[in-house]
């Protein structure tokens, strides 16, 4: 059931980020519906008429965004996405709209992510009775946030907040972002000490 669950979501991820994604990407860009056919007309169309097609595209992304993580649990893989960007400073990135917008993108995948993971551990109770599942929920639930941790505390990463934090003008995504990585913070501080204080009742 796992392995069938998992193909239907890669199918599902890879026509929407490899067709409808570029189409709507292209009609933020151009706002031209003529020039990506029928397809892009209707998506042209969508966000048009509303009057916000950027908002059509960022629910798309999150949407996406979704859809990736939800794969990465069924298949036991936590990667959060890197841009394939290089920058030769944090400075002159900060005066780049493009990388701006792309770093801007990528910090909303990673909250996306942080928010369903976040709710979901503070959800989460031990499966099963005794030491040995208690041990089995604070081994996984430590593999899980300090390796979001770490991803997120790389030098790369640092750089891609320090840019969108300075660039962006959605307050809110760099509030809920930050607010996030302090939750995170916390809760990789709590599973820290399981090695060496043994297993422990979850509240």
């Amino acid at each position: 059931v796992t392995y069938a669950m998992a193909c239907l979501l890669w199918c599902h991820l890879q026509v929407l980020s490899e067709v409808f994604l570029p189409l709507l990407s292209k009609q933020v860009g151009v706002m031209d519906p003529a020039s990506t056919g029928a397809l892009g007309a209707a998506a042209g169309s969508a966000g048009t008429g509303s009057g916000r097609p950027r908002e059509l595209l960022g629910n798309m992304q999150k949407y996406l965004a979704h859809i990736k993580q939800a794969l990465q649990q069924l298949t036991g893989d936590m990667k959060l996405p890197m841009p394939a960007v290089t920058i030769s400073s944090v400075a002159a990135a900060c005066r780049d709209p493009d990388v701006i917008h792309t770093f801007e993108e990528t910090v909303a995948e990673w909250s996306s992510t942080l928010s369903d993971v976040l709710q979901k551990e503070t959800e989460k109770r031990v499966q099963g009775k005794g030491p040995l599942a208690e041990m089995d929920f604070w081994h996984a639930r430590s593999a899980l946030l300090s390796g979001l941790w770490e991803q997120l505390s790389v030098q790369a990463a640092a750089d891609i907040i320090e840019v969108a934090e300075a660039g962006s003008d959605d307050r809110n995504l760099m509030a809920a972002f930050k607010g996030q990585m302090a939750e995170l913070g916390k809760l990789v501080h709590e599973v820290s000490g399981y090695g060496t204080s043994g297993w422990r009742p979850v509240k």
